[in-house]
C-alpha cells in the first residue's frame, strides 16, 4: 500500500473531525433524545413492611410537551410504560414545555395508563411557567391523583403507603407540613417533588419520609465521558441523577422523557425507572 502524504493525512483528519462536529449533535437530536431506556433498579429500606417486599413503582417525569416532543411522541411513551408490569404510577412533573395547547390532546392519551394502586403526579417549574392549574386538570382528567401539598395513602395488605406530593420548589410554595398531615404515624412515606435538591429544606426535619421521587435535572441532558453533566438547573445539581442518600433519605432522581433548552441528547438517553422496594438484609 502507498503512504498517504503529510497532505492527504491532514485532509482525511480534517475531514474526520468535520463529520464527527457535525454527527454529534445530529445523533444527539435524531437518535439519543428518542432512544427512551428503562432503569431497573431496587431501592432496600431496613423498616420495609412486609407486604410492600417487591412493590414496584413505575416513575417518570419531564415529558416537555412541546416544540419538540408532539402527541405522537406521548402516544409511543404510553405505549412503552403500557409494556411493563407495576403496581403504582408516579409522574414528577413537566407535562408541557410551551404547548398548553396539546393538554386537550393528551388527556385521551394519559388516559390508557392504568396501574392496579393508581396513578399520582405533581407539577414542575415548567407547567408552572404554562399552566398550572390547566395542566392540572388535564392531569386530573387523564386519572391522576394531582398532589399539591397534599397526600394519597393507599393500602397494600396490611401496609399503608402514603405518596405526599409537594408544589414546585421553584414558582410555588411548597409545604411538607400541610402534606404531612394529611398521613399517619404508621405510613411508609413516599414524597413527590419536582426538583430534587428540595430533599435539603426538610430533610432534617422529616425523618418519617423514606423516599423521594424527583426530575428536573434530566440527569444534565449533555453529559461527557469521565466528566458527566455540564449543566443543571436551579435544584437540580445536588442529586442530579439516579440514586442518592440524605441524612436516612434515599433520593430517586429520573432523568426524564423530553428535552428543555436544545432539543438534544447526549450519553444521557431518555427514561423509565422502574423500582422495586425491598427489605435491608
Amino acid at each position: 500500500m502507498k503512504p498517504i502524504s503529510r497532505r492527504e493525512f491532514i485532509k482525511l483528519a480534517a475531514g474526520g473531525i468535520l463529520t464527527a462536529g457535525l454527527g454529534t449533535p445530529l445523533y444527539a437530536h435524531l437518535v439519543e433524545r428518542r432512544w427512551l431506556r428503562t432503569d431497573q433498579v431496587t431501592l432496600s429500606f431496613d423498616d420495609l413492611p412486609a407486604d410492600l417486599q417487591s412493590f414496584r413503582i413505575l416513575h417518570f417525569s419531564d415529558v416537555h410537551l412541546g416544540y419538540h416532543y408532539g402527541v405522537r411522541d406521548l402516544e409511543r411513551l404510553v405505549e412503552n410504560i403500557n409494556e411493563h408490569t407495576y403496581d403504582m404510577l408516579c409522574f414528577t412533573g413537566d407535562l408541557i414545555e410551551n404547548a398548553p395547547d396539546l393538554l386537550e390532546a393528551s388527556i385521551p392519551i394519559l388516559s390508557r395508563l392504568n396501574a392496579p394502586y393508581g396513578k399520582v403526579a405533581v407539577l414542575g417549574n415548567h407547567d408552572y411557567w404554562q399552566a398550572p392549574d390547566e395542566v392540572a386538570d388535564a392531569l386530573s382528567q387523564a386519572g391522576f391523583q394531582v398532589l399539591r401539598n397534599d397526600a394519597h395513602r393507599i393500602q397494600v395488605g396490611d401496609a399503608t403507603v402514603a405518596f405526599v406530593g409537594l408544589e414546585d420548589a421553584m414558582h410555588a410554595v411548597p409545604d411538607i407540613q400541610a402534606a404531612m398531615a394529611a398521613t399517619q404515624p404508621d405510613d411508609f412515606i413516599i414524597v413527590l417533588v419536582h426538583e430534587p435538591d428540595y430533599a435539603d429544606v426538610y430533610a432534617d426535619d422529616s425523618s418519617l419520609v423514606r423516599l423521594q421521587l424527583s426530575g428536573h435535572s434530566h440527569g444534565g441532558q449533555i453529559r461527557l465521558p469521565l466528566i458527566g453533566h455540564l449543566i443543571t438547573p436551579p435544584l437540580g445539581s445536588r442529586y442530579v441523577d439516579r440514586v442518592n442518600h440524605q441524612r436516612g433519605l434515599t433520593i430517586y432522581t429520573n432523568r426524564g422523557v423530553g428535552t428543555t433548552g436544545v432539543p438534544f441528547r447526549l450519553f444521557c438517553r431518555p427514561e423509565l425507572s422502574r423500582i422495586q422496594l425491598a427489605q435491608q438484609r
